[in-house]
């Protein structure tokens, strides 16, 4: 994936959602004359990360090859117990041939802080055998939404109790599709009330071109 730099970085799949709120806040009453006056106020910071990984595709290997690298794609492992080896027999793979075409996610939560105040004045008016209570205040509200999204594709084999691996996909002419089984970064910052910046062209050509570079290095 892709940090808030353009650098390329990792995310740990095991922290799921996680979510950090501190907040702190503030309730008091007190009388002005015949005015009953309350005032609360709350403010929590928030923020945490979480991150996911979704299914796009699932099947044969051979059509996920053809899918990512076109017809003649061949296999290799980047983790686990078989690192860098060829797979030579792509349809037996862990007995069931299937390689998955996944989404990883990853949402920093950098600033998610709430700012809340109640103000508010009460007072009884006597009318006629009873009284009238009318009540009047300002009430505020505000929210801090500050985030960066992180996505990337990759390609795994499909196996049981947390054992799939990452599988780089090569083309029939040599050219290596994903590297370490990624094979997009897109990546985009969002700082609401300004617009979205999605952070795609230029800066994420040129790394997915040291991406390919080091690939093909590692196929020497």
């Amino acid at each position: 994936m892709l940090d808030q730099n353009n650098r390329v970085t990792t995310a740990n799949g095991r922290n799921g959602v996680h979510a950090i709120v501190k907040s702190v806040g503030l309730e008091t009453q007190f009388d002005v004359g015949e005015w009953s006056i309350t005032e609360r106020f709350r403010f929590a910071a928030n923020s945490g990360e979480a991150s996911q990984l979704g299914t796009i595709v699932s099947g044969p290997a051979s059509f996920i090859g053809l899918v990512v690298a076109g017809p003649g794609a061949s296999f290799s492992y980047v983790n686990g117990p078989n690192a860098g080896q060829a797979i030579a027999n792509p349809a037996g793979i862990n007995g069931n041939g299937l390689l998955d075409y996944a989404l990883g996610m990853n949402v920093k939560l950098n600033d998610l802080n709430t700012t809340t105040n109640d103000l508010r004045a009460s007072r009884g008016w006597k009318i006629g055998g009873g009284t009238l209570t009318s009540t009047g205040g300002v009430y505020y509200s505000s929210q801090n939404i500050d985030m960066y999204w992180s996505f990337a594709t990759l390609v795994h084999d499909v196996a049981p109790n947390g054992n799939s691996a990452l599988v780089d996909v090569i083309a029939a002419n040599g050219t290596c599709h994903p590297e370490w089984g990624r094979r997009l970064f897109v990546s985009g910052h969002a700082r609401l009330p300004s617009p979205v910046r999605c952070q795609l062209p230029g800066d994420r050509a040129l790394c997915v071109a040291e991406l390919q570079d080091r690939c093909a290095r590692h196929r020497r």
